[in-house]
């Protein structure tokens, strides 16, 4: 995932790292767990344990299980040649992987894990612009998941979607604004908004992305949740925020 922190070695490693790691409590998993199904090689043919079906190739006992039975694969016993299936109306090779609900819920605890190491860094150095620029791009006020899928978490997209604007001010030199926010929706769904306490402006990208990060540390917690701050609302938001207040 990143080439920026001590990753794991072994698999072995890899399981102490995320078992070490608590999820935020607002990241939860609504969708239910699919059922697991394991396919295995009986001389010729592939079987597929808790059915006792059988099938021809490795495909079909794959495609059983996504079609008919609506679970996950796995397949820790068959050789890596033979997890290849050959379409024959175009001649291409199709590979197949596992991944179940714990899989990913894995990788969502590494995610974290790497944002927690990203976050050593930062406190260490905030004025480092790469750093900064690394731990907004990890950092869980950003997370985000997809209305099709939702135990699906991006977890390191955090700077996909900014909006920047290049500019000029009176006397010519460079300025640079960065626009941001967050999925509010209590879902974490859909499009984020902007959120105006982290929009900033100076003369250069990397100074730009070190405010940003210094805005992002002031308001949300490492785990991701809003403090509700209001110090960094620009006077024009609060005029806003007071007129419709008005209207009402």
């Amino acid at each position: 995932m990143s080439a920026y922190v001590d990753e794991p070695k072994t698999a072995e490693e890899y399981e102490r790292v995320v078992n070490s790691v608590d999820l935020p409590e607002w990241m939860d998993y609504p969708k239910d767990k699919k059922k697991v199904y394991e396919i295995v090689a009986e001389g010729e043919l592939f079987k597929i344990v808790e059915t006792g079906d059988f099938f021809p190739t490795f495909e079909e006992a794959y495609d059983f299980i996504d079609d008919a039975l609506g679970g996950d694969q796995i397949f820790p016993t068959v050789s890596e040649e033979l997890r290849f299936g050959k379409n024959d109306t175009e001649n291409r090779v199709r590979g197949f992987i596992s991944f179940t609900f714990d899989d990913r819920a894995r990788m969502d605890k590494y995610s974290y894990w790497v944002f927690l190491q990203l976050n050593e860094q930062y406190e260490q150095d905030p004025e480092d612009w790469v750093t900064a620029h690394r731990w907004l791009q990890h950092h869980p006020a950003f997370y985000h998941r997809y209305e099709l899928d939702m135990n699906d978490w991006a977890t390191d997209n955090g700077l996909d979607d900014i909006y920047q604007y290049v500019s000029r001010d009176d006397q010519g030199g460079a300025l640079v604004t960065l626009e941001h926010g967050t999925w509010n929706d209590k879902g974490r769904i859909g499009k984020r908004y902007v959120d105006p306490r982290l929009t900033v402006t100076t003369d250069t990208f990397e100074e730009a992305f070190v405010l940003l990060a210094k805005r992002v540390r002031k308001n949300f917690s490492t785990d991701g949740v809003d403090y509700g701050k209001r110090e960094d609302l620009p006077k024009w938001y609060e005029e806003l925020e007071e007129r419709l207040l008005n209207e009402k």
